[in-house]
């Protein structure tokens, strides 16, 4: 328990499907039409948000990733890329986008959308480190897949 006090003291806690189903003892159960069951989610983020993690990011690899806060829940959709060629940095991408993206003033939502076209570049190719895509070939899938954070003010000035 003491382990899971240190990580809920975050402001934002980031964890992947798999890191959330162990701290809460939940499964995330995915359909294949639909992904991932949304009452799941609700109760896993509920969970971890009830043992005091501020704000609660869940990554789901190929179906996305999901934000709860005192708000509620947001549910972000995977960016499809032709081709997966290397899962190995994707979570680390995710994490260091979103977080360079709150860095400079950009809401969750946005953030999370950044974050998710980050880590789609990153396993189109392999690699940890020579994956991580630049800041320009992030905004350049945004713009080609039509994404709503790439009119953000805030991007726009970065």
């Amino acid at each position: 328990m003491c382990k899971l006090k240190i990580v809920m003291a975050a402001d934002n806690d980031c964890l992947n499907e798999h890191e959330a189903a162990l701290l809460t003892g939940s499964f995330l159960r995915v359909d294949e039409k639909d992904g991932v069951q949304e009452e799941d989610l609700l109760y896993t983020a509920v969970s971890l948000h009830a043992q005091g993690a501020s704000n609660v990011i869940i990554t789901l690899g190929g179906n996305g990733s999901a934000l709860y806060t005192e708000d509620g829940i947001c549910y972000v959709p995977c960016v499809k890329i032709p081709e997966v060629k290397d899962p190995t940095a994707a979570g680390d991408s995710f994490i260091g986008a979103f977080c360079t993206a709150v860095c400079h003033g950009m809401h969750y939502k946005d953030a999370m959308e950044f974050a998710n076209h980050a880590a789609a570049l990153t396993v189109s190719r392999m690699g940890a480190q020579p994956s991580l895509p630049t800041f320009q070939e992030v905004l350049a899938l945004m713009r080609k897949t039509g994404a709503e954070a790439f009119n953000c003010e805030v991007l726009q000035k970065w």
